[in-house]
């Protein structure tokens, strides 16, 4: 697993020029999304993270939350996406057939993402 996060486009309206707004990428494929939440009720909900591929219920994984900042944004999405991924091969040795994985999370990217970091 190797995470990538490449800032989204969202400067084209004046007013959200400043929010950070990150897709996260495994390789080529977007899993997830963070991003700067703009009218929170306090600073230990300045973050919002989310996995936006198919994560079977039955897994029990969280696959949204929020968070005090980015690098605690970065890790609680970091451990929930390990915690799937670990679900996902389990159920996948026993033989049982998981659900197709779509392409949740393409709106998300951007073929202009300038700067890309390592989550």
């Amino acid at each position: 697993m190797h995470l990538t996060l490449y800032r989204t486009r969202i400067a084209h309206v004046p007013a959200d020029a400043y929010v950070h707004d990150y897709t996260i990428r495994d390789r080529a494929d977007p899993v997830g999304r963070l991003y700067q939440v703009r009218s929170s009720a306090g600073p230990e909900l300045a973050w919002s993270w989310l996995i936006t591929v198919y994560v079977d219920p039955r897994a029990e994984i969280r696959i949204s939350g929020t968070a005090a900042d980015l690098a605690e944004a970065r890790a609680a999405f970091r451990t929930n996406l390990r915690k799937w991924l670990k679900w996902k091969r389990r159920e996948d040795a026993y033989g049982r057939t998981a659900k197709p994985r779509g392409r949740a999370g393409a709106a998300y990217s951007s073929p202009y993402n300038s700067r890309a970091a390592t989550v």
